[in-house]
Formats: C-alpha cells, sequence, structure tokens
C-alpha cells in the first residue's frame, strides 16, 4: 500500500511541474526548469516497462465492435495512452492523438484504453464523439490498464515489434511524442 502511495504521490508531483512548465511561456523556461523537467522524465517508474513486451490480452475495441489484441499491432509502431472520463487532462490529450493520427495515418496505430471500470461504453463513444476523436481503438478496460501498470490515467506507451520503447506516466507534450514516434518509424 505504500508502495502504491510513493507512485501515486510522485505521479501526481510529476504532472504537476510538467504542466506548471508547459504553461509558462517557452522563453520564461530556463535551462535548470528544462534540466529539471528531464531528469523528472528519466526518474519516471514507467520507464522500468521499456524493452519489456506488450501483455497478451484481449480487449474489445468499442468502435468497431471488435475483440483484439496486442498481437493484431506486432507489426506496427503503437501508442497506447490511458485516461478516465473524469480526468480534464486525459480529455486535452485527445485532440494531441487526432493530430497524431492525421499526420502518421496506418503508419501508427493509437489505443486509448479507459481504465476506469465505472466509465461506460456509451459515455466513452460519447466523449469521442465531442471531442472529434478519430477512429483509432477506444477501450473500457481496466485489465489492459492492470497488465501494462496503468493505474491511474495520463500513463503512455510507444511499441514497435510488440516492445514497448518508450513509457511516460504524465502529460506528454505532442513534441514529444512525435520525436519518438519517429524514431519508432525508423
Amino acid at each position: 500500500m505504500k508502495s502504491m502511495f510513493v507512485k501515486l504521490w510522485f505521479a501526481f508531483a510529476l504532472m504537476v511541474l510538467l504542466i506548471a512548465a508547459g504553461c509558462a511561456p517557452k522563453s520564461s523556461v530556463t535551462s535548470k526548469e528544462s534540466d529539471f523537467v528531464e531528469r523528472l522524465y528519466a526518474n519516471d517508474p514507467a520507464r522500468k516497462l521499456i524493452g519489456t513486451s506488450l501483455p497478451a490480452i484481449q480487449f474489445k475495441d468499442l468502435v468497431t465492435g471488435k475483440s483484439m489484441s496486442f498481437d493484431d499491432f506486432k507489426d506496427k509502431v503503437v501508442l497506447i495512452n490511458s485516461l478516465i472520463l473524469g480526468c480534464p487532462s486525459c480529455l486535452e490529450e485527445i485532440p494531441k492523438l487526432n493530430q497524431l493520427h492525421d499526420k502518421y495515418g496506418s503508419k501508427l496505430a493509437i489505443i486509448e484504453v479507459d481504465v476506469n471500470p465505472k466509465d461506460s461504453a456509451e459515455q466513452l463513444l460519447e466523449t469521442k464523439k465531442d471531442l472529434q476523436g478519430r477512429d483509432f481503438v477506444w477501450t473500457i478496460s481496466p485489465e489492459v490498464g492492470e497488465a501494462l501498470q496503468m493505474p491511474y490515467p495520463d500513463v503512455t506507451y510507444i511499441a514497435k515489434n510488440g516492445k514497448i520503447v518508450y513509457a511516460d506516466s504524465m502529460v506528454v507534450p505532442i513534441g514529444r511524442l512525435e520525436r519518438f514516434i519517429e524514431e519508432a518509424l525508423k
């Protein structure tokens, strides 16, 4: 229990600091602040999953109704993002995912995982519609969240050939995601 509290506190502190850094005008972010943010990323607990395989787990794509697994994407670069509907920063990430979907098309598979078992498929699809979410994979699966150690929202992974190559447990600037997507696509 103490370990979970420490992880949640660390994730909360990271999110607050990164949001604060992201809200500051670029000209006011000093080199020291930038170095501090980079150290936060480097110490992110999600990093321990880099190099591990995506779990063999089934989930339902709410857009198509199809049952799928990560094996369906093993020859693609995949971005997996967690959310819950009551999380404002999660909802703010959807337009970023739309931009990535529009930019990379079929080169990048995006899977949006709602990790809250209390959210319904209808609510998630309504949110997708309201935010003009693209038709990437939308699923509600606390099981996927647990298997990927996504106990809270705003965890993002990029996988290539079935292995995690990038991991973050905080709101991620789109430029950072694009850098790692470009690298994974090489």
